[in-house]
């Protein structure tokens, strides 16, 4: 567990350096760069209904595109009130839209920081979904807030020992262990969210189905 941002800098510091965290010689400085990476490492790999968000957003009509949140890391679900749309590649979609198709959306895509759909929607349609965010990076003032550290709290231990293998000399002995420890961790998490998704009928169980991210 930890109980604030004081206290998860206190526990990196000693996994990193040993229990006696008044004569380490690691730079405050130094440990928030390195728990600000490990963050960084894990809003990118993580996808935890712990970091989902509902989102909806406005397509513009002149080019079939929906704006984005502007923590936005991975798409969770998209539809327009109805059956889920299914995630492609821009380069699917673009080829796809090259048919002209018409009747309902059935696809999406990343394009940038907007969504693209197929076929092409009416301008002023209102997309809705959920998407995995990214967190402001962890401070004293919004530690709380943080509903994914709250949640796991051993994945961020574990994404900042492994940040820090590069740099130490007490990390890198034991890189192999902390790597797979978080590997365990960020699977677990993973896999529960496929889990709860399957559940609540958002995925099908099958070779193919996954989140998008």
């Amino acid at each position: 567990m930890i109980t604030s941002y004081s206290d998860y800098l206190v526990q990196v510091m000693r996994l990193i350096d040993g229990d006696d965290v008044t004569v380490s010689d690691l730079a405050t400085d130094t440990l928030k760069q390195i728990v600000g990476l490990a963050q960084r490492r894990i809003y990118r790999q993580v996808r935890s209904r712990f970091n989902e968000r509902a989102f909806a957003s406005t397509v513009t009509t002149t080019d079939n595109l929906a704006a984005l949140p502007l923590d936005f890391e991975a798409v969770s679900i998209v539809h327009f009130g109805g059956k889920a749309l299914a995630p492609v590649t821009e380069e699917f979609l673009r080829e796809y839209l090259d048919s002209n198709p018409t009747g309902d959306a059935c696809y999406f895509a990343s394009v940038g920081s907007s969504l693209q759909f197929g076929p092409a929607v009416a301008d002023g349609t209102v997309v809705q979904g959920r998407y995995f965010c990214r967190f402001d990076e962890l401070s004293a003032a919004n530690f709380g807030d943080n509903t994914l550290v709250a949640r796991e709290p051993d994945l961020f231990i574990y994404a900042a020992l492994v940040e820090a293998i590069p740099f130490f000399s007490g990390a890198a002995n034991q890189a192999q262990m902390f790597m797979a420890k978080y590997e365990q961790i960020k699977d677990a998490v993973n896999a529960d969210t496929r889990n709860v998704a399957i559940n609540a009928g958002r995925l099908v169980r099958n070779n193919s189905a996954r989140l998008t991210g």
